[in-house]
């Protein structure tokens, strides 16, 4: 009997190692797919240039310019939800423009930001993106210097 039950919990353990690899492969695979809130990115659109004229540099893979026209962005914004929403565009290009330490700084920042402390929907999902942002850069790059500033503390 206690050797169908250490057959058990071995086979458990394949399935849930099994899922959480199937997981972050899925996270990694589909790394731009993952959007950020919608509310506030359909606001920005319609209301912000500076913003549409990001997100087309972004789409050109023109992410120097992007990061610029989103900066600008960021002085027009009318809630924390939108600045959230910029701040992870900027974050993606950082990242897709191959400064990936940045990337991560940013992300983290995201995620640790005390103004970022409450329970709006958007703002926890936007939350949500930035961990999947570091998740793919991790899994991506498989650099040293990147794991280490994913898993360090800032100083108190």
């Amino acid at each position: 009997m206690n050797g169908n039950k250490f057959v058990e919990v071995i086979i458990i353990l394949a399935v849930l190692l099994l899922v959480g690899l199937g997981a972050g492969y899925f996270v990694v695979k589909n790394k731009n797919q993952v959007t950020p809130p919608s509310t506030s990115h359909q606001t920005l659109q319609s209301t912000s240039e500076n913003y549409r004229e990001a997100d087309d540099f972004y789409s050109q893979r023109l992410y120097g310019q992007a990061i610029e026209k989103y900066n600008a962005a960021l002085s027009e914004v009318d809630s924390l939800s939108q600045e959230v929403v910029i701040r992870l565009k900027i974050a993606r290009a950082t990242r897709d423009a191959g400064d990936n330490l940045k990337a991560v700084e940013l992300f983290k920042d995201i995620i640790d930001n005390s103004r970022y402390a409450n329970d709006l929907e958007e703002i926890r999902r936007g939350k949500t993106v930035a961990v999947a942002g570091l998740v793919a850069i991790f899994y991506q790059t498989h650099d040293r210097a990147v794991t280490e500033k994913i898993f360090s503390v800032k100083a108190q």
